[in-house]
């Protein structure tokens, strides 16, 4: 699940505090904090870089690099 969904896996995760450890120190918990925030600065960066239009189907209709 992990491999085939990581962003949906890791904001199930980090929302539910989902942990094995009881000291605080969760190597999944931690995997989901780093995922969620390395793919919301993609996300920041994309649409920093690029102006995206959607069709009324919300299918990219044309895109244009922002300089």
């Amino acid at each position: 699940m992990r491999e085939d969904y990581p962003r949906m896996s890791a904001q199930y995760i980090v929302g539910n505090n989902v942990s094995r450890s009881k000291r605080g120190v969760d190597r999944v918990l931690q995997w989901a904090k780093k995922i969620v925030r390395d793919l919301d600065r993609m996300v920041r960066r994309i649409v920093r870089l690029y102006v995206i239009h959607l069709d009324d189907h919300d299918e990219v209709r044309m895109t244009r690099r922002v300089k």
